[in-house]
């Protein structure tokens, strides 16, 4: 049964994407990913399929900006971003790094790194300091961190780098630690994973190797806030997955190094993709997550020598900050892109419940790019990809938005029941069919399980 009901929402998506629109952007279907907060928690940049989600006030609110104006619309790329002690936004791409105003209405390029590939981000605890890795395979290309001091007003190359065979992934920066930045890449001829480390800030990286553990890759997913000396890696296992496993297993282990990246252990493993990873502020309270029905977001408090399933929810990123788990999942399972919990996942209070409740382009003068690139790309997606009801004006006889009390009502997953399904305007063919086939499966899984209930 599972594995039916998984095939039919694949193959419902698939019919979304392939379905014609006027505005389609990239092709692919539309879905929230990762998600940063700035320094202060004023800011919430949610990374979608099909450019950003950002909000001003904490996350009561979200606007769109476009990918075409941050750089990186030609095709399907998932870019790297971070925000900085101002709240502006940056955003890397395969051909130099990208900047964004804190009142989103102007951009601009970051001339140092201009012709270069950004492939990761990552900012200090306040924000003043801002790391760059690029990664090209081109003949004469210098891998290599780029670090700015000052807000991220100017960036500077670090050290000699390295050639085009070690291609960069991740770099993270220790919060508790400015001189300690851990970076992971993959080096061919021969083929190996390596795991970097440097005491300098970033000037000097030495590297060692990850393959006995059996992986294609390896991502840093965070470093200790207390303890610059723990580091986590997120790696995919180099094994098929297991056929029983069904649609989207991508297995990934979990690792753990508390003696500053000299040796690794494995404490805890998905069966899909670990799309989502998290640390509380003390560093006790770890919480990971995948799309994939058989994991679900799991918790442990203590630092990863147990884990507890504490919701189903699909997970497709996590961020802690100042107390709050932000958690960006599966719309179309769970009847939100965006939510936040305050009580370690176990209740989701909606953020975004959907892409139709985004505002539109930030607000700017209608001169502006943002104005005349975004808002007038946005109404053709809001209209055509997503089939989203016109927006109600006081005199026009289309029901009113939802309202704030049942966009905040909290969603409180219990194990193995899944209670939510998306709502879709009866306008959009693809989301509609998406819809009933959600609704199925609610219904399928209802009759398999009749004993439970959801609240």
């Amino acid at each position: 049964m599972r594995r039916a009901l998984t095939a039919l929402l694949t193959i419902a998506s698939s019919a979304f994407v392939a379905a014609p629109s006027p505005a389609l952007a990239n092709g692919r279907f539309p879905a929230a990913q990762l998600v940063q907060l700035s320094p202060d928690g004023q800011s919430v940049a949610l990374r979608l399929t099909f450019g950003f989600a950002l909000s001003e006030d904490g996350g009561q609110t979200f606007r769109w900006l476009c990918e075409d104006v941050l750089g990186y619309g030609a095709g399907a790329f998932d870019p790297s971003f971070t925000m900085d002690d101002t709240r502006r936004l940056y955003v890397g791409a395969p051909d130099g790094l990208a900047r964004a105003s804190a009142d989103r209405c102007s951009h601009e390029r970051v001339a140092q790194l201009e012709r270069e590939f950004v492939i990761d981000l990552d900012r200090s605890a306040d924000g003043r300091t801002v790391l760059a890795i690029t990664s090209s395979g081109a003949p004469t290309a210098r891998n290599r961190v780029w670090r700015s001091d000052d807000g991220g007003g100017t960036f500077a190359p670090l050290g000699e780098g390295f050639g085009p065979e070690t291609l960069f992934e991740t770099v993270e920066l220790a919060r508790s630690d400015a001189r300690r930045v851990y970076a992971t890449a993959v080096r061919n001829n021969p083929r190996s994973v390596r795991f970097m480390r440097s005491d300098d800030g970033g000037a000097t990286l030495s590297d060692s190797s990850l393959d006995v553990h059996a992986i294609e890759d390896a991502f840093v997913a965070a470093i200790d806030p207390t303890d610059a000396d723990v580091v986590y890696v997120r790696a995919r296992l180099s094994a098929p997955p297991d056929p029983d496993a069904g649609s989207g297993a991508s297995p990934t282990t979990l690792l753990v190094s508390r003696d500053g990246g000299r040796s690794f252990r494995e404490i805890a493993r998905t069966v899909g993709a670990m799309n989502g990873f998290a640390i509380s502020d003390d560093g006790a309270t770890l919480w990971i997550g995948s799309t994939h029905a058989a994991d679900g977001l799991r918790q442990s408090t203590d630092r990863g020598a147990s884990w507890q399933r504490v919701s189903d929810t699909r997970v497709t990123g996590l961020r802690f900050h100042r107390g709050t788990l932000w958690i960006a999942a599966n719309w179309v399972i769970d009847r939100f892109a965006l939510g936040r919990s305050t009580d370690g996942g176990r209740t989701i209070v909606p953020a975004l419940a959907d892409f139709c409740a985004l505002r539109g382009a930030p607000e700017c003068s209608a001169t502006s790019d943002i104005t005349t690139v975004c808002g007038a790309r946005w109404s053709l997606y809001r209209a055509g990809t997503l089939g989203c009801a016109p927006v109600p004006t006081p005199d026009a006889s289309t029901p009113p938005p939802m309202s704030d009390a049942a966009i905040e009502a909290p969603v409180t997953a219990a194990p193995g029941c899944r209670c939510a399904t998306p709502s879709a305007p009866a306008s959009s063919p693809p989301l509609a069919a998406l819809t009933a086939l959600a609704a199925l499966a609610t219904l399928a899984r209802r009759r398999q399980r009749a004993p439970e209930r959801c609240a």
